[in-house]
């Protein structure tokens, strides 16, 4: 009978410490835990395989519905009205036709499926940021090398003659970004270093866009020599980099996955 008694006592302790350890892996892989190299490169991948999804539609858009760089629409009804072209929503393009032909998110448009972001790709300690959380579609900043811009620079800085349509997912775990670095070769040389966007703070991840192409920001500083750090995004259709530390608008140092849906 003791010896009965002590086997239980036994199995008890193990469950007690299977159970422990569940709940540290769950809570390592959670929130603020750094995700290992598997889960990054997974989060990556879905990230990505998302935002290829957009890029694809609104080249399908362009392509066969004829829409223009300034009719794409990103509103979906955010105020849940049953209304998709309403000028409350978010995104609301009033230069986009009423027959939703140029929508990302309409079934006559380009049919994609809103993503609920997880929220475990990204870094919990910036959650009261402004974007945290959001998809945010932009037409505020200019890629170097990309569309009609065939010089080292961005021409037009300011009027936002050159800005691309873009897609940010802001505030993603470092290990999340230097996975989705790796995947689109944003990375330094050979390393998983990350890409520092070391131009003047902006509101990539605030700003909407409504059909205009306004006050342009550089993605990555143009003063670097070729071949610096800083230049790496040059031509680059999608990546991830890290805000320099005199950012203010995302926060300083933080990570953040871009796609160009249109170079321009």
């Amino acid at each position: 009978m003791k010896e009965r008694g002590n086997v239980l006592f036994l199995i008890l302790i193990a469950v007690a410490l299977f159970a422990a350890l569940s709940y540290a892996v769950t809570k390592s892989s959670r929130g603020g835990g750094a995700p290992s190299k598997e889960t990054a490169r997974i989060a990556a991948s879905q990230i990505t395989q998302y935002t290829t999804l957009v890029q694809q539609a609104v080249s399908k858009l362009r392509l066969i519905n004829r829409c223009t760089d300034t009719q794409i629409s990103f509103a979906a009804d955010s105020d849940n009205d049953g209304e998709w072209y309403d000028a409350e929503d978010d995104y609301h393009n009033p230069y986009a036709p009423e027959d939703f032909s140029c929508h990302v998110f309409h079934p006559a448009g380009g049919n994609v499926p809103k993503i609920t972001i997880n929220q475990d790709w990204l870094d919990e300690t910036y959650s009261s940021e402004p974007g945290y959380g959001d998809l945010v579609f932009y037409g505020r900043a200019c890629i170097q090398q990309l569309g009609s811009v065939s010089s080292s620079f961005c021409h037009n800085a300011g009027s936002g003659g050159n800005s691309e349509l873009m897609l940010f997912l802001g505030f993603v775990k470092q290990e999340i970004c230097q996975a989705i670095a790796i995947k689109e070769g944003t990375t330094i040389g050979a390393t998983t270093d990350i890409a520092i966007d070391e131009a003047h703070s902006y509101n990539a991840l605030t700003g909407k866009f409504v059909g205009e192409y306004t006050s342009q920001h550089v993605l990555g500083n143009t003063n670097g020599a070729s071949g610096d750090s800083s230049r790496t995004l040059e031509g680059k259709l999608a990546g991830c980099y890290q805000s320099s530390s005199g950012s203010t608008n995302p926060a300083p140092n933080t990570y953040h996955h871009f796609a160009v849906l249109i170079a321009r």
